[in-house]
């Protein structure tokens, strides 16, 4: 276990590589000639679990949703680009150095993130930490009126996507960790996406209450001589935990 000043320094690091790693993709894909984007993912229709947190935490056992995508380019930056695999492989050493690991990754195994779903947070977090983000985006999708992220973008930029990142039951729209900015008759896929404040904040490395909620919440400090909870309490919150360290696959990860 790091100290906190030394996880925070690894974490920045990991960002770093992280994003850079995201550049290269966005300009491996912009490098294309027009012709290379006219490749189409197929239609098919899946049927996926669902991740819905607290659906599974009072369940405790996954719901299905059935996604019927439509068509939107393929990724076409090929996985052997040498400044795309330098990129990965500088990412991946440094969250490898990290114990705790990143708090993107521990946001990942408390939410169930899959990879796809991780790497749009990262295209969204590029937005907020990297000014040439935003003239990327509206390279790679061949429209200045276009400077932002979009679900077609990151279909567009990154290998093996998934439809199911796009549900109202996984964790990217069911949490709130994405704002998507939908005008009226505008399709979801091409509408612009922004990383919540809070998100952005704890992938950072800064821990907080949200503000949203800090005015509703009180501190109730106990009555000397009682307990801090009466049993049936006790109980529920033991529940809770046991559940939680299930999803997490059975031991508990730290909060940063």
């Amino acid at each position: 276990m790091t100290d906190p000043a030394t996880w925070h320094d690894g974490n920045t690091r990991f960002l770093s590589a992280a994003l850079q790693w995201v550049r290269a993709c966005m300009e491996a894909r912009a490098s294309q000639s027009p012709e290379a984007g006219q490749q189409m993912l197929s239609v098919e229709q899946t049927t996926t679990e669902s991740r819905s947190f607290w659906r599974g935490l009072v369940k405790n056992k996954p719901a299905t949703v059935t996604v019927t995508p439509k068509l939107l380019p393929g990724p076409t930056h090929p996985s052997t680009d040498p400044n795309v695999t330098q990129a990965a492989q500088a990412m991946k050493a440094a969250a490898e150095g990290m114990n705790p690991p990143p708090a993107l990754l521990i946001l990942a195994r408390r939410l169930g993130l899959t990879e796809f779903e991780q790497q749009i947070l990262l295209l969204c977090l590029g937005m907020e930490l990297d000014p040439g983000i935003a003239a990327l985006c509206a390279r790679c999708q061949g429209d200045p009126a276009r400077p932002f992220p979009t679900f077609a973008l990151a279909f567009s930029i990154f290998e093996n996507p998934s439809w199911d990142a796009l549900s109202p039951e996984r964790p990217l729209r069911y949490c709130r960790l994405l704002e998507i900015n939908q005008p009226a008759g505008q399709a979801l896929t091409v509408s612009p996406l922004r990383t919540d404040e809070r998100i952005v904040n704890y992938l950072k490395g800064l821990n907080y209450l949200d503000d949203r909620l800090a005015p509703l919440l009180i501190p109730i400090e106990p009555h000397p001589g009682t307990s801090d909870r009466p049993p049936s309490h006790a109980q529920s919150v033991e529940t809770v935990v046991q559940r939680l360290k299930q999803a997490e696959g059975g031991r508990s990860l730290p909060i940063v």
